[in-house]
């Protein structure tokens, strides 16, 4: 028995939901600020390849009257938090 047939209920569910990234999401969808990507630099100067994801939450936010679940960074949450 495979790893994934343990439970056929929930497993197809949960390979979908990890092959679309509906779990896994780096991007806000407001101003799509994404990954930056550069080095992490140890203190013996070795250069190893790393990513900045931004900090996307998801929120229910009211746009254009509709509450909207969206995944969005908390800059742009500040943003909509003062205008509000």
């Amino acid at each position: 028995m495979a790893w994934f047939q343990k439970d056929a209920a929930c497993s197809v569910a949960h390979l979908l939901h990890i092959e679309f990234g509906e779990f896994i999401m780096a991007k806000c969808e407001i101003c799509g600020r994404g990954p930056q990507f550069g080095n992490h630099v140890s203190f013996s100067q070795r250069h190893v390849k790393r990513r900045f994801n931004a900090n996307v939450q998801k929120r229910k936010v009211l746009i254009n009257g509709k509450v909207r679940r969206v995944h969005i960074c908390t800059s742009c949450l500040k943003t909509l938090s003062k205008t509000a």
